[in-house]
């Protein structure tokens, strides 16, 4: 894929779940919300903004930045959390981090915003992949702009709630 953005998150049945329906709709909730979006949040305590290069099959999230970096530095070796909004969904993906020179993935995912941010292009061995294999993720799927002002606008004259929407956590 050679998009800035990923098109979609697979998330497959695994061992132990098969039997989970409830599960599987979770999964597809969380996969469609992220197709969706396409900057994440990544870090421990202090995140910064990334765009996601890839989701792959084993649920791993690439990014693309260089060695030298307080992301790169920070990430190798830890759990991260991504942040991940959108219109009218939030996700939070939990996982452990790497980091790794990778020249044939870099080279398959090298585009423009690769070039545009980082130095010697995917062959400069300090640009790097960040790969986070997903252990969790919990989404938040919510009406978006104007279905919350509706929302809003509808509590305040009821003086219920506004509906809150749905929400789940996948384990991976």
């Amino acid at each position: 894929n050679k998009y800035p953005c990923p098109t979609r998150i697979g998330l497959p049945v695994w061992p132990g779940n098969r039997g989970s329906h409830q599960l599987l709709a979770v999964g597809r909730q969380v996969g469609q919300a992220l197709g969706g979006g396409c900057v994440a949040f990544i870090g421990q305590v202090v995140s910064r903004p990334m765009t996601i290069q890839e989701v792959t099959d084993d649920h791993d999230l690439l990014f693309i930045t260089q060695s030298r970096t307080d992301v790169a530095r920070q990430s190798d070796g830890r759990q991260v959390n991504l942040a991940i909004s959108g219109s009218d969904h939030w996700i939070s993906i939990s996982g452990s981090a790497s980091v790794a020179e990778e020249p044939e993935t870099k080279q398959r995912l090298w585009n423009a915003f690769n070039d545009a941010y980082t130095e010697g292009g995917w062959q400069n061995p300090d640009n790097v992949v960040i790969r986070v294999s997903a252990d969790s993720a919990e989404y938040w799927d919510t009406p978006g702009g104007l279905g919350v002002l509706l929302g809003v606008l509808k509590a305040n004259i009821t003086g219920g709630k506004p509906a809150a929407g749905e929400s789940g956590t996948v384990e991976l």
